[in-house]
């Protein structure tokens, strides 16, 4: 063979060699809604959503949701609702009110392992209470809609397993949300992406919604129960006044 021959010989067989490797790979190439359908038929989306879900503390907040909570006059503090975490053992009094006009309260130590806190501004921190974790139930693929086309994400429903000690029946008939959230499979609103077949978390959402796209909380006047609704709405009231003439009060720069 002459070396020109022999040298489009090889041109030839490289060109079939990337040719091979090309198809290789395209075949390996997978549709992104298909896999993840095959991620959810084989079981190994579930698998990865428990992993990244099963354990997490499902907290809501609690009352204004910061603390120290200020309250207006004693007709907060009787309230059913301060009464039950109160009651619980969740709540006090801060020590030495003498300067305060109004009865001050904070989480207790006792509470501080369901607690959870993020700073709020320089005075202030968020106060959610977290009674329960999540438990994966079982998983779907949906898609989200962008300007790019369709992204195929898996959704999940789960269950609120191992509440707290201090959800009692009478917490739960005090804040009726618990009854739902501990009673019903709840469809999760987390944005779980799959690329590959690998399920990835982001943007997870930690409140969990009525149907009626109400968030559970643990309110002053929670929705559910009728007898303190008209002591609600004059502590309401007075609340709304309270934070107004405080807003008038600060100074402007």
């Amino acid at each position: 063979m002459t070396p020109g021959r022999r040298a489009a010989a090889h041109r030839l067989v490289g060109a079939i060699i990337a040719a091979l490797a090309l198809a290789a790979l395209a075949g390996c190439t997978k549709d992104p809604k298909e896999a993840a359908a095959r991620a959810v038929a084989d079981g190994t989306a579930l698998k990865q959503v428990k992993a990244l879900v099963d354990g997490r503390a499902q907290c809501a907040r609690m009352l204004f949701g910061w603390e120290p909570i200020d309250m207006i006059d004693a007709e907060d503090v009787a309230l059913p609702s301060m009464q039950a975490l109160i009651g619980a053992g969740l709540l006090e009094p801060v020590p030495d009110q003498s300067t305060q006009d109004q009865p001050v309260y904070r989480s207790s130590a006792a509470a501080q392992p369901f607690v959870r806190k993020r700073p709020l501004n320089a005075e202030k921190e968020t106060l959610d209470l977290c009674y329960g974790k999540r438990q994966v139930t079982r998983v779907w693929v949906d898609e989200k809609w962008t300007d790019y086309g369709s992204l195929p994400y898996v959704q999940y429903a789960y269950r609120i397993v191992d509440p707290a000690a201090w959800v009692t029946p009478a917490m739960r008939r005090t804040f009726p949300f618990l009854e739902y959230v501990l009673s019903t499979e709840l469809v999760s609103q987390d944005m779980m992406p799959v690329k590959d077949g690998e399920v990835t978390m982001s943007l997870p959402m930690d409140d969990i919604m009525y149907p009626e796209d109400t968030i559970a909380t643990f309110s002053f006047c929670p929705d559910g129960v009728e007898a303190p609704v008209g002591r609600c709405l004059r502590v309401e009231e007075q609340r709304m006044d309270h934070r107004k003439q405080r807003a008038l009060q600060r100074p402007t720069l």
